[in-house]
């Protein structure tokens, strides 16, 4: 039921805002309803059809290369161009429409992706955080699929009663520029941050009022009239969406809960280790890191504030950069290091010895055998302790067994003295 309610409200609000540029672009046009229809619909469907395509780059191309958003942008471009295509074939669509029919293609297709991006705030019930989305992809993502549609369609409209041939290099090389710039608007926006999506955003405006001039003028006359609604249009939702960036909670109360609940864990698990000793210095150096970074972060929060990059990129990675300081910690107490250490040093003080003894009487040969692998395995022990890393289980046997394997040896060496089968001292 709560799904329902979600998909519902997300549907609401992209329609609202598609159906503003449904109005505006089409609204001097006499186009049969049919037709729009079809093709609204087509460019919709045409969202499901690209996903199997965009989930197999993300499988063959990983992460987020040029290479993959090029071909991205592809798959979306020649979707929607074919929903076009298939649309002059069956109703037969005249040169004067075909740019308004890629218009609609376009906003079909933002239709059902903008309700696949404010959906996901909405499930978060960040209802705030779905307004500025839709919003944004209305003055920006929306008009994307605009623009880079409508250059394909002046081209199919330049080469409309042109042969085949023309035709196709016409239409080939628009879906080309249509693809590129496409491409760039996505890569601005997510690899330049805030001057990446101003820069983005601006050249589709730019590009929106020359599509407005070929789309509304008559004879020579520049349509003053439709391009002032445009920048009232983009103007308003800009205003929206700053008030509301501003203004309105951006953090749901589950989000700075679980945060704040993680700044207690970090400072109760900074005041244990203070109490441990110098041996933990370190661990508390980077756990005074972590405690500085969720402060900050948090201040920011509380206040409603915008996260950084930087602090963005804290709490995507906050797992592993806690995983990374418990790897830090030590993991055995200093006693026990000396312990080993001293241990170590008492059995290469007996082996020295036996040396000695082996090199005048080769009949304790066998006891040094015994003594060569204990002094081995402590050797290992004392190592990995000294590196802080985790024991093997065969280590930690070891080390529990450790006075039975000395009483062999010293069971060993007594039989070897006294000329005397040693079967009797095995494990």
């Amino acid at each position: 039921m709560q799904l329902a309610y979600t998909v519902s409200l997300a549907v609401i609000a992209s329609s609202v805002s598609i159906l503003v540029w449904v109005w505006f672009w089409t609204r001097k046009h006499d186009i049969d309803n049919k037709s729009a229809i079809f093709v609204f619909v087509g460019g919709a469907i045409a969202v499901a059809l690209s996903l199997p395509f965009q989930k197999a780059l993300d499988i063959f191309i990983p992460g987020s290369s040029p290479v993959a958003f090029f071909l991205w942008a592809a798959v979306e471009e020649v979707l929607k161009l074919s929903v076009v295509l298939c649309a002059i074939k069956f109703f037969k669509i005249d040169k004067a429409r075909v740019l308004i029919y890629m218009i609609l293609a376009a906003l079909g297709f933002a239709a059902l992706e903008n309700v696949l991006f404010i959906i996901g705030p909405l499930i978060g019930e960040d209802v705030t955080r779905s307004v500025i989305t839709g919003n944004l992809r209305l003055i920006g993502a929306s008009l994307l699929h605009v623009v880079s549609s409508s250059i394909i369609g002046v081209a199919l409209a330049f080469s409309f009663y042109k042969s085949v041939r023309k035709r196709a290099v016409i239409t080939t090389l628009a879906l080309i520029l249509a693809i590129v710039f496409h491409a760039i608007f996505n890569l601005s926006v997510i690899h330049w941050d805030n001057w990446g999506t101003i820069f983005s955003f601006s050249i589709t405006w730019v590009l929106a009022l020359v599509l407005i001039y070929l789309v509304f003028k008559k004879d020579t006359k520049i349509p003053k009239k439709e391009m002032g609604i445009f920048v009232l249009i983009v103007i308003l939702f800009i205003f929206v969406g700053t008030y509301l960036n501003e203004k309105l909670p951006k953090y749901t109360p589950e989000v700075l809960t679980a945060w704040q609940l993680a700044l207690k864990d970090v400072e109760t698990s900074r005041v244990s280790l203070i109490g441990k000793g110098p041996d933990f210095a370190e661990s508390i150096s980077a756990l005074d890191s972590i405690h500085v970074q969720l402060k900050s972060m948090l201040i920011t929060m509380e206040k409603n504030g915008d996260l950084s990059t930087e602090e963005r990129q804290f709490m995507n990675n906050y797992d592993e950069i806690v995983q990374a300081y418990k790897d830090k910690l030590p993991k055995y107490e200093l006693e026990v290091l000396a312990s080993w250490q001293e241990a170590l040093k008492e059995m290469e003080d007996i082996h020295d010895e036996h040396i000695s003894l082996v090199a005048a009487n080769p009949n304790f040969s066998e006891s040094l055998m015994v003594l060569d692998s204990i002094l081995f395995q402590l050797r290992e022990i004392v190592k990995t302790i000294e590196e802080n890393r985790s024991l093997s289980s065969e280590q930690i046997a070891f080390m529990n067994s450790y006075n039975a394997y000395v009483d062999q040896f010293l069971c060993i060496f007594r039989k070897e003295k006294e000329g005397n089968s040693t079967e009797s001292c095995s494990l």
